[in-house]
């Protein structure tokens, strides 16, 4: 099983839209399972978020900058993906406190302090599966308490999204290989 990368250069705009089958290969990233990465500002209104606890508490996704992430997996159900979700979730939690950040993982999101970090999505389209993750880049005039990842020490977005995805995916490399090398009982 393989897993790709592609940090895009060219900042976009996440309006929910963006969390479709097929995004990573038509954005000019990866074909197959992997996921892009980009810089770019944040507003998800209702009628384009999946997740129905926050539809029905009317609380649409708003920041002024994030580092965004979007994977895309053809051969794994809904749940395996909630899995890798809280997984790399997991690791960006790892990877922040190595760089001397207070975090603590919640499910799939991420606080310092009691104010959030990141966003976190995982769906299932007509042909794959879907994660979104979203870590603030500005806390300015979000609907929740939020902290950024420059308030935490991180600088360098497209630094640190390279590094998380290297872990990321020799995990994920790690799991089918572990998959794959045992005898069946």
């Amino acid at each position: 099983m393989s897993f790709a990368y592609t940090f895009l250069e060219k900042p976009l705009f996440y309006d929910g839209t963006q969390l479709r089958e097929l995004f990573p290969r038509t954005s000019g990233g990866v074909m197959g399972n992997g996921a892009v990465a980009f810089l770019g500002g944040c507003r998800v209104e209702l009628e384009h978020l999946v997740d129905s606890d926050d539809v029905a508490q009317n609380a649409p996704i708003y920041s002024e900058s994030m580092l965004h992430c979007i994977h895309e997996y053809f051969d794994i159900d809904l749940l395996a993906t909630v899995f890798l979700q809280r997984l790399f979730i997991s690791l960006v939690t790892d990877l922040l406190r190595e760089h001397g950040a207070p975090v603590a993982r919640r499910g799939d999101d991420i606080y310092a302090n009691d104010r959030k970090l990141s966003v976190s999505i995982a769906t299932a389209s007509r042909v794959s599966t879907l994660i979104h993750c979203g870590f603030n880049l500005s806390s300015h005039n979000t609907p929740v308490p939020t902290i950024s990842l420059p308030e935490l020490g991180i600088h360098d977005a497209k630094a640190f999204s390279d590094e998380l995805f290297h872990r990321y995916h020799r995990e994920f490399v790690g799991c089918f290989h572990a998959r794959c090398k045992v005898f069946g009982v």
